[in-house]
């Protein structure tokens, strides 16, 4: 989801332990880079796919950006140009998360329902509405299994305080099942990699886990949300006034490193952009249960090679942020406290500077 992020002159950056700031100044992508890169990163999405979601999303060849701006805006990388997309649907209002489906459908949510938009065919198409009661925010797309995950926010009646809730549509699906988190787990910016194994934040952290059927005894259609906090980065801090606790917002994978904005939690705030070691999934075979820990099997050294892995990427919080399917490519761009510089970064590389005609009109 699109936070507006101001800098406050007062505060510094909040930076995690051994970060390690990488230097501002970025040499400029040209045209006749751009289109080498972008063409190595097509001819690989047939053999790897890495994850998808957020708040912008490449096109299924990784040359174009998708992005929710004041509607739904598309990046144009080998031109370096961008326009408002003309979405074809009178009933959409602000646009809050956007995915990529296998098709190369671009999918969005609004508070009120989830959407496709055909890049082909300039087409829209609502595909839920909400259910009552609930506003939807984010969503995911997995491609292992065609499943639509959407997290909103639940409130009874005006006098109730909002409850997170977690959505799955399945596979040509009309109608929501719930995901059960049974100790309160928040899911924020969910991303699925290519064999479904679920990313997200939580209360600052990132956290790895799987979705997954329901109780067979049941007789709902619910499913289970199955995770663990993988990467503690949150800086948490309780204090007699508006604390500064500054933790990991929206996410997005390469194929090693996993790039995210990092600011204050509530309130107007501060942060940075970035990028540590992706942490890799537990495996195991003897079944799910061996995609977590075991009790008392806390990996330490794991936990310290990604904490020692942080690299401040910018100053402040980038506002766009995504990441190609086959991992590849990397997209971000900082427009809070003023437009800042356009990047690509190719295979975890040192960010590159792209010039977008007219990226800051929207």
């Amino acid at each position: 989801m699109r936070i507006p992020v101001t800098k406050s002159p007062a505060i510094s950056v909040v930076r995690p332990p051994n970060a390690t700031p990488i230097p501002p100044q970025s040499p400029s992508l040209s045209a006749s880079i751009v289109k080498p890169l972008l063409a190595v990163a097509a001819g690989m999405i047939i053999a790897v796919q890495s994850a998808i979601a957020a708040d912008s999303t490449f096109s299924k060849d990784s040359t174009h950006v998708y992005a929710a701006r004041v509607g739904l805006v598309d990046i144009d990388l080998a031109k370096q140009t961008c326009r408002n997309i003309l979405l074809s649907s009178t009933e959409i209002g602000e646009i809050q998360g956007v995915t990529l489906s296998n098709s190369g459908a671009v999918l969005f949510t609004t508070t009120n329902a989830v959407w496709s938009y055909d890049p082909a065919t300039s087409k829209t198409v609502k595909l839920c509405n909400a259910p009552d009661n609930i506003s939807l925010n984010d969503l995911a797309y997995n491609p292992a299994t065609d499943q639509i995950l959407v997290t909103g926010a639940a409130a009874p009646d005006p006098y109730s305080s909002e409850q997170p809730v977690i959505l799955c549509l399945q596979k040509d699906g009309k109608q929501f099942a719930n995901v059960r988190a049974r100790y309160g787990a928040r899911v924020d910016s969910p991303v699925f990699t290519a064999d479904g194994t679920l990313f997200f934040t939580c209360v600052g952290d990132l956290w790895m886990g799987y979705i997954q059927a329901g109780d067979s005894d049941s007789n709902t259609r619910d499913l289970d949300l199955t995770a663990y906090r993988c990467a503690p980065l949150a800086s948490l801090i309780d204090e007699n006034t508006s604390p500064p606790s500054t933790g990991l917002h929206d996410i997005a994978l390469s194929q090693h490193s996993v790039y995210a904005k990092y600011y204050r939690m509530g309130g107007s705030g501060w942060g940075s952009t970035l990028r540590f070691k992706r942490p890799a999934p537990l495996s195991g075979d003897d079944g799910d249960d061996d995609r977590l820990p075991s009790v008392g099997s806390t990996d330490w050294k794991a936990l310290q090679r990604i904490i020692d892995s942080v690299q401040v990427l910018d100053d402040n919080p980038c506002s766009i942020l995504c990441a190609s399917r086959d991992g590849s490519l990397v997209f971000y761009y900082n427009s809070h406290p003023m437009p800042g510089d356009i990047h690509l970064i190719h295979h975890d590389g040192k960010p590159a500077i792209l010039h977008i005609k007219g990226l800051d009109d929207w």
